[in-house]
This record gives structure tokens, sequence and C-alpha cells, in this order.
């Protein structure tokens, strides 16, 4: 209907079922999915920015009981009407005779009752955290034979961030940490997934050949040792984006390392940038600088430059700031 969030349901996009590579780090994340995918509990899934978390937890739900259901990519943006649509279905259902009625011929059809990908959970407020804690608290499934209640979702959730330290810096509710993090999956980045990366390298080059109906199926050797020595820390989202570039650049029937370093440029800074990455460099010494000082304690940091605890947390995570190595200094 005009006016609504369209929740976002199943990606067309044509992925496979599982997770490709075959690294022990990948082996040991499908042997727990095929213990675990049954089950309906909570899961939480860890991994850096672009490593595929979205995806593993769409392979989890193909594998589980709600997979005739949607999968619903829940984020903070959508998340408080999420949570509003819950609560009057749940009404609904449970015959609340305050419960006000949609308008008849609402098509109510993508909030259907599945699995609710948590997607970067903590970026999700302190109240939104209460919320969702009450959510999981009244829907979480206790077995096999709750998968058909209408009242149950399953949750998976995901996150970039250490969330043990934002639980002691009280950015993020506690109960809510050990009601989702049941079952955690660490994913690895692509840099530590070995031979993997050339078996996505393959995969992307094939998918994006077909979808642009281009006659291009390999990298050159030369190629090939820069996919296999760049750092990729965008990871395999970078991967992907970085090999259509590369292939819609080639015409010929080789991406050549030339044509693949051209495709890798917009992940670097642009020449007219270099002011603002001066000035990046330096906050970020900053604020390393800090958290050195404090012993990786956010607040205490946050005090020492003048800034909220909020907003350290947000460079923090910009930067990619490991700060609880600082702890233990």
């Amino acid at each position: 209907m005009p006016g609504q969030t369209q929740f976002k349901i199943h990606d067309s996009e044509n992925y496979p079922i599982e997770p490709i590579g075959g690294c022990e780090g990948m082996r040991v994340i499908l042997r727990c999915i095929d213990n675990v995918a049954a089950t309906g509990i909570s899961i939480l899934i860890r991994g850096e920015e672009g490593s595929g978390r979205k995806f593993l937890g769409r392979t989890i739900h193909r594998k589980s009981g709600f997979h005739d259901r949607p999968f619903v990519i829940v984020t903070e943006a959508n998340i408080e009407e999420v949570l509003d649509r819950w609560e009057k279905r749940t009404r609904l259902i449970k015959g609340d005779a305050l419960f006000i009625a949609e308008p008849e011929g609402h098509d109510d059809a993508p909030f259907s009752y599945g699995t609710l990908f948590i997607d970067e959970v903590s970026s999700l407020s302190l109240s939104s955290q209460r919320r969702l804690l009450r959510f999981v608290q009244e829907n979480e499934p206790r077995g096999k034979d709750d998968l058909s209640d209408l009242l149950t979702y399953r949750i998976i959730a995901s996150s970039a961030r250490n969330l043990e330290q934002m639980v002691e810096d009280r950015l993020f509710r506690e109960e809510l940490f050990y009601r989702l993090n049941v079952v955690t999956l660490n994913l690895p980045p692509l840099r530590d997934r070995g031979g993997d990366l050339m078996q996505l390298s393959d995969y992307f080059l094939e998918k994006y050949a077909r979808e642009y109906n281009r006659k291009i199926d390999s990298f050159s050797s030369n190629a090939m040792k820069l996919l296999l020595t760049y750092e990729w820390p965008g990871n395999v989202r970078e991967l992907a984006e970085t090999v259509r570039r590369a292939l819609l650049a080639t015409r010929s029937g080789v991406i050549e390392k030339k044509t693949l370093t051209l495709a890798l440029q917009p992940s670097l800074p642009e020449a007219g940038g270099l002011f603002k990455l001066l000035v990046s460099e330096y906050e970020k010494r900053l604020i390393t600088d800090a958290l050195s000082r404090c012993r990786g304690k956010l607040n205490k940091a946050a005090r020492l430059l003048r800034m909220s605890t909020r907003v350290i947390a947000y460079k923090v995570k910009k930067y990619a700031i490991d700060y609880v190595k600082y702890r233990h200094l």
C-alpha cells in the first residue's frame, strides 16, 4: 500500500543454497547450521562488514522449519514498524477486543510469520532493544513442535561489533544479548578463507557473465595474483562488486590485472579527498590514543575527548578500531 514500508523478503538474486568454499572456519559453521537450523532457536552471526552475514542467515532460513515462510530483513530504519505490526497481529490472533482491525483488503502477507533477520543489531537504540527483548521473550520457540505456532518467529541477529563490550559500556541490553546469543556463528573475513577466495571469484565471474551476457570465463595469472594478495577490507561484498566492474570493463575473454586494478580503485580514496583522508586519520589516531590511555573504556575515553559515549562508539565502528585489546595493556 502507498506510504507503507516494503519489507525486504527473499532477495531475488541467484545465490547458491550454501556458502561457497571449504576453509576450516566455514566447515565448522556449516556443521553447526546442520545441527541447529531445524530447532528454531535464536542465532547470532558475527563477522566483519561485507563478510556474508545476511547470506548465512538466508541459508539457515532455507534449512529450517520456516523455509516456506518469509525471510524478513529488519534494520534500524524499519524495526519500530515491524514491532508495531507484530503487536497488532498478536492482539488480533489472541482475540483482543481492543484490537482495531486494519481496512478490508489490507495486504499483510509480507509480514506473515517466518524468520526475522536483525541486520546489525548493535545499531538499534536502547528503546528499540527493549521492545525487541519483549518480542524475543514472547515469540521464542521452545522446540520443533512450536514451529507451527502462529505467533512464532525465528530470530537471527547479526553484528560486526563487540557486543560484550557494548553491554559493559551500557550501550546494549545484557538480557537481550544473552537471548540472541544462544548459538553464535563467527564468520571469518575473506582474507582468512584461503582458497575460498578463488572459488568465490570464479562464482561471481560466472554469475555476472551470465547476467550481462558476456563471454568472459577466466582471470589472467597476474590478475589472480592480485586477487590473492589484496586484503579485501570489504570482504565478499567488495569482491563481488570488483568482479562485476572488471567484467563490464573487459573487452576480451579474460580479465587482466590492469582491468582488475582499475576495478579496485573505487575502494580507494579519491585524489580530491586527500584532505578528508588526513582529517580522518588524525581523528582515528586521537581516538586510538585516548582508548589506549583509558584501557579500552569507551566512557572514559569519551570524557577525555569531550564527546558523548554514543559518538565515540560510532567513531570506533566507523574506523574499525579494536578497542578491546587495550583492556589488557
